[in-house]
């Protein structure tokens, strides 16, 4: 039977665990293995599980892999910003089209869905009256890209209470929950967007048209983030820091998932967190090992 001392210590390895999502990578690196195994009999298991632990920790162990994966972790989800800035930082002084960066994310990650960008759209379509899709500066793509894709699990979370919200009605906020007043409908709330992981041709700008009078009191939005950072606190997973948050949902009356988007967007101190983790990932310069497990060395190292 173990101690006090042991379970402690068994708990606190469990945690670890969990929270750098270390079994991930496990498995991640066995799957590789077998299927390299499958084309290449001869080859060295501590060869392949050291070059691909080598490239987890360049950060370059996201490149050509599909969008499941690269979304998995926040590790891989900094990663894979970090390497899409280095692939094509030579155009930081252009603008392009949104279609246009969905073909250079699909350059890294193939399948890589569209309708993600949705999220990415409402910073900039925003008060376009005429409803035409304008260029946007790299940079500036940039800067909404990595929070809308960094911290996209609680992005997707708030989105749908936010949708629930709307849908049956929330009329009051006790002890820091929300009390939700069913209407007439019984139908379960729908969410308005298509998940992140369905593909779509097009932007659907229609998911985030709004009037001054659409969106939810700022007391409600913040009862909803709270719940959703404590859950996921439990689970290893990132989000904003409480601090900025509280500043996004200062800024007005009437929150909108779109002005809550670019809320986060804009603030400061969301883009110095995030340029923190980017810079710790940058990978500089690669080369593409022939392997079919997309290893990357580092010819640094």
């Amino acid at each position: 039977m173990a101690t006090g001392a042991e379970g402690k210590e068994e708990a606190d390895c469990k945690r670890y665990f969990q929270v750098h999502h270390i079994q991930t990578y496990v498995n991640d690196s066995i799957d590789l293995l077998l299927r390299i195994k499958d084309q290449e009999p001869k080859v060295r298991p501590l060869d392949t599980l050291t070059e691909y632990f080598r490239s987890v920790l360049a950060g370059t162990h996201v490149a050509f892999r599909d969008y499941e994966f690269i979304s998995l972790t926040p590790y891989n989800r900094a990663s894979f910003v970090s390497l899409f800035l280095d692939c094509f930082k030579h155009l930081k002084n252009f603008s392009l089209m949104l279609q246009e960066y969905h073909s250079l994310l699909q350059l890294t990650c193939p399948h890589f869905p569209m309708s993600l960008l949705e999220y990415v759209s409402c910073n900039f379509f925003a008060d376009e009256a005429a409803g035409e899709e304008i260029p946007i500066l790299f940079s500036k793509f940039m800067n909404a890209f990595q929070v809308v894709f960094y911290y996209q699990p609680f992005i997707g979370k708030v989105r749908v209470a936010y949708d629930a919200v709307l849908s049956v009605g929330c009329k009051q906020v006790h002890s820091g929950h929300v009390v939700v007043v069913p209407t007439s409908s019984s139908d379960p709330p729908t969410p308005r967007c298509k998940s992140a992981g369905t593909y779509s041709p097009r932007v659907d700008r229609k998911a985030f048209e709004e009037t001054s009078e659409t969106g939810i009191e700022p007391a409600v939005f913040q009862s909803i983030t709270s719940d959703i950072m404590a859950k996921m606190a439990q689970c290893g997973e990132v989000y904003p820091r409480e601090s900025a948050l509280l500043d996004v949902l200062d800024s007005r009356p009437l929150i909108s998932f779109a002005s809550f988007i670019r809320g986060l967007v804009n603030n400061d101190s969301i883009q110095l967190d995030l340029s923190t983790v980017i810079k710790k990932k940058s990978p500089g310069v690669q080369t593409l090992a022939k392997s079919p497990g997309i290893q990357i060395q580092n010819p640094n190292e």
